[in-house]
């Protein structure tokens, strides 16, 4: 198998699998910051940015991430193999 094909390969495999990933990434962005809405109308200021920052450390900033990952790899895979 030539490099290139190889390459194309192992790319495309891993964005198969990636797709899956990225929609759920997706879906819990959308849990997490809809929990700090809640959180925005429900407590003060403090718990709130308090709220937010372990949501960015830990759950919706580690999704963010990984969805950014993955669109950089597909956007490099279409650049390429357009």
């Amino acid at each position: 198998m030539p490099f290139d094909d190889a390459v194309d390969a192992v790319l495309r495999s891993l964005l198969d699998e990636s797709y899956v990933d990225a929609h759920d990434d997706i879906a819990d962005i959308v849990l997490d910051l809809h929990e700090a809405a809640w959180t925005y109308g429900n407590v003060d200021a403090e718990d709130l940015l308090c709220v937010f920052d372990i949501g960015f450390v830990s759950p919706w900033g580690q999704h963010m991430r990984e969805l950014q990952a993955y669109l950089h790899a597909e956007h490099v895979q279409r650049r390429l193999y357009a």
